[in-house]
């Protein structure tokens, strides 16, 4: 009889207890705004700002379980942070984000595309939207839907806010779906196909505690928006998690009021939400709560979050963890931490 404990033993522990397994501590630098997606490779990861967000990156890491990675050669792209990446087809994208520079235009419209799984990466040209950071982005009815974003520099008044939304079947043409949608102009929303329709969350128009957004819209084409609610149970925030699985949706932690936040909120209807934990990655305190990480609903049932930031300025705390929580019946935390499920 073998006492060597499995993946899924070690879950069913964690989900036991606070919920929460933390995976892997690296072996990718600690970062904030990067991107991840799973595909019939594995989970691939793509960018990020690290080195106290000094540094964009353009390294590629791929895992099949959030344990063990595997560094693939970099990306022939610029480094960059809170890009877009979503996998389409048999193929994963990435588009748009921003670098760190000092001279010269730091966003990007650039469209790429991999086949197998990062390894290698094709030029797509330039989307005719404008470059830009914070966007967007959720497979929607056979295309790629991009909402929003931001560019300009952020003193003063230079950051400027978009709320325009455009689609793609291929990531080479482009569909204009409305120039101004009716939700406000804003950088880091969260986009989600939910029950066919498409669904934005929250978002920020500035870098303030008075600058986070709570709002959620709904809209079936991307084109008319109808407001779903203004004022959701959760607070206005930005930098968070929103995964559909299976069938709910789960929104994680962020930042608001000056506080990296630690909640896990439910919802059935995009309307209606509970917190079903304070405790995300077993945290309980404003020290260990995080933003600007990026989360993955995977295939197999696990939500699994990596990186992220907790600090007020850019020079502060960067993560390189990856997390998991076992996802009952692919939608629902097993166990969410220290407030219970009812």
């Amino acid at each position: 009889m073998s006492f060597i404990l499995t993946l899924a033993n070690l879950l069913s522990i964690a989900a036991a207890a606070s919920g929460w397994l933390k995976l892997s501590d690296g072996p990718w630098s600690a970062r904030e705004g990067l991107m991840a997606v799973e595909d019939a490779s594995g989970i691939v990861m793509v960018g990020g700002r690290a080195n106290l967000g000094l540094a964009a990156q353009h390294d590629v890491w791929r895992t099949p379980n959030g344990s063990s990675w595997e560094r693939l050669p970099d990306a022939p792209f610029a480094g960059r942070a809170y890009h877009a990446m979503l996998s389409h087809g048999a193929c994963i994208f990435v588009m748009g984000g921003q670098t760190v520079a000092l001279l010269g235009d730091p966003f990007f419209n650039d469209v790429w595309r991999s086949c197998d799984g990062g390894e290698t990466w094709d030029s797509l040209g330039h989307a005719p939207w404008q470059p830009r950071a914070g966007l967007a982005v959720a497979t929607h009815n056979g295309r790629m839907v991009v909402a929003g974003g931001c560019f300009g520099s952020s003193i003063g008044a230079g950051r400027k806010f978009l709320n325009d939304v455009w689609a793609t079947r291929d990531g080479a043409s482009w569909e204009l779906l409305t120039a101004n949608a009716s939700w406000s102009a804003r950088s880091g929303p969260r986009l989600v196909d939910f029950n066919g329709r498409l669904l934005l969350l929250a978002g920020e128009v500035g870098f303030t505690a008075d600058t986070q957004l709570g709002d959620i819209w709904e809209s079936g084409d991307g084109a008319t928006w109808t407001l779903l609610t203004a004022t959701p149970a959760f607070s206005a925030r930005s930098g968070h998690g929103v995964v559909n699985a299976g069938g709910s949706l789960l929104l994680i932690a962020g930042w608001h009021d000056a506080k990296c936040l630690h909640d896990q909120w439910l919802s059935e209807d995009g309307v209606v939400w509970r917190m079903v934990s304070n405790a995300t990655w077993a945290c309980t305190a404003d020290a260990c709560g995080r933003f600007d990480f990026w989360p993955v609903a995977t295939s197999s049932g696990l939500l699994l979050t990596l990186g992220g930031s907790n600090a007020y300025s850019t020079f502060g705390k960067l993560w390189a963890e990856t997390w998991a929580l076992p996802l009952l019946g692919g939608g629902r935390p097993l166990r969410g931490g220290s407030v219970a499920m009812h």
